[in-house]
């Protein structure tokens, strides 16, 4: 079944009496010279003030030639250019309609499609925005989200699918979907954005979706990120500061064409993190670069909360001009304060010394009291400490170092070993006098895992607090 249409059709009286009182704008074009033949109330009323006026010759010329259906946008309206052929099958000339997208109300589903509510990490602050393109209200394709890792680590995405409406939204949360799933993994960032790029091809075959994919260590205040032909993120730090962040970028993710080369900076306290798509900053009559220049200078300076920030921004580059997708996403270093403690993190090497798991709990046991941990969730962490520390010992040979961190809300404990495989509770015999420590730990945890390191693996757990 083809798109074309009878122009009997549209000579059929009934049907141009129902043309002409049509919201829509219709034309119909005869001949290879696109005689204007008819026209419907709404078209001449609109034809005036379309930019560039409708129909467009080049596309009318395209359509007839091809024969083949064609859609494309002027201002606020969306045409569609359908050839008419007669009884026998030959091309007559060009139905068209254009419809005012700026008064159709808007799609629904992209909301819902982004997190809500959005995550919010102990030693991150995050705000995010997002922003339909005006004035055209169909769904688009731009995304952020904020995704918990192992240890209290965080990941922090934004995105953009090409295109605009269903299909791009559609894909887009199919994306966001698998990159939370491949983010659980602990993948570094140029891993997981490899293997989006290998799912875009294969959702769509000629889908093209940008993305940037960025995972930050509270312990180390490491970001870590990679770019799949997206924009560079800007950093402010807390004097007021803006740069933009060295950025390698890799080809659009669908396009099978990496690697994804990884950058890795010290993210300091208090400095801000801004993560956006190019509806914020590109514009018909300005280079791009300056646009990122704009808004690095509209961000610097003032001190305002985060929120505040998010919609200065927005404020500063949202306009008459603004016909694409917006998605805005901030994060703020807030390292926690520790009642009792000037420091938040700690860490006692393992690797040499006699009894690590006794030098463990002593450890564990001496800087839990003095960050004011109560008695109770004190025993249970030591408990849990003595059992991966002699876990480590008997499976890699050596416990290298123990880590113990303190945020608002929780206490992290890490064990580091060197061996990489990973690790899972598994039936214990019930005449064995071991087997049981993962079910223990999983017990009196309130979250545990391993996440893979440089020749080794950290076997972590969270404890609320």
């Amino acid at each position: 079944m083809t798109n074309d249409i009878a122009a009997e059709t549209v000579s059929w009286p009934p049907v141009r009496a129902a043309l002409a009182d049509a919201p829509a704008l219709v034309a119909v074009m005869s001949g290879p010279e696109h005689q204007l033949s008819y026209t419907n109330d709404a078209y001449r009323r609109s034809f005036g003030r379309i930019a560039d006026g409708a129909p467009d010759r080049t596309r009318l010329d395209a359509v007839y030639t091809s024969g083949l259906p064609y859609t494309h946008r002027i201002g606020h309206f969306t045409f569609v250019y359908t050839p008419l052929r007669d009884a026998g099958g030959d091309i007559t000339g060009i139905l068209v309609v254009g419809v005012d997208k700026s008064v159709q109300p808007p799609l629904a589903a992209q909301p819902g499609l982004l997190p809500q509510p959005l995550h919010q990490p102990d030693e991150l602050q995050v705000a995010a925005r997002y922003l339909a393109g005006a004035p055209d209200t169909e769904a688009g394709g731009d995304w952020y989200d904020v995704i918990p890792l192992a240890a209290g680590r965080t990941a922090l995405a934004i995105g953009d699918v090409m295109g605009r409406g269903v299909a791009a939204s559609a894909v887009m949360g199919q994306l966001r979907s698998a990159l939370r799933a491949y983010a659980r993994l602990d993948l570094p960032p140029a891993e997981v954005l490899g293997l989006l790029d290998a799912l875009v091809s294969e959702l769509h075959p000629v889908q093209i979706a940008t993305c940037l994919y960025a995972t930050f260590d509270p312990v180390e205040s490491v970001l870590s990120y990679a770019t799949a032909g997206h924009l560079p993120p800007l950093l402010r730090h807390a004097d007021g500061t803006v740069r933009r962040l060295p950025a390698r970028p890799g080809a659009p993710l669908g396009a099978l064409d990496g690697p994804y080369p990884a950058q890795h900076i010290q993210m300091p306290a208090e400095a801000i993190l801004m993560l956006y798509t190019d509806g914020l900053i590109e514009r018909r009559n300005q280079d791009i670069e300056a646009g990122i220049t704009a808004l690095a200078d509209a961000i610097s300076g003032a001190d305002l909360p985060l929120e505040e920030l998010a919609d200065a921004a927005l404020q500063q580059f949202t306009g008459e001009n603004v016909d694409d997708d917006i998605a805005l996403l901030l994060a703020r270093s807030v390292p926690a304060t520790i009642a009792g403690s000037p420091e938040r993190s700690m860490r006692l090497q393992l690797s040499s010394g006699e009894e690590p798991a006794r030098r463990a709990r002593a450890y564990v046991n001496g800087v839990l009291s003095a960050w004011q941990v109560p008695q109770s969730l004190r025993d249970d962490i030591v408990i849990v400490v003595g059992e991966l520390v002699v876990n480590a010992v008997l499976h890699s040979g050596v416990a290298q170092e123990l880590r113990l961190r303190r945020t608002r809300h929780r206490v992290v404990l890490e064990v580091l070993d060197r061996s990489p495989r990973r690790l899972k509770p598994r039936p214990a015999d019930p005449e064995a006098e071991s087997g049981r420590g993962l079910y223990l730990v999983a017990q009196l945890a309130d979250r545990w895992g391993a996440r893979p390191l440089e020749g080794g693996k950290s076997v972590w757990c969270e404890f609320l607090a």
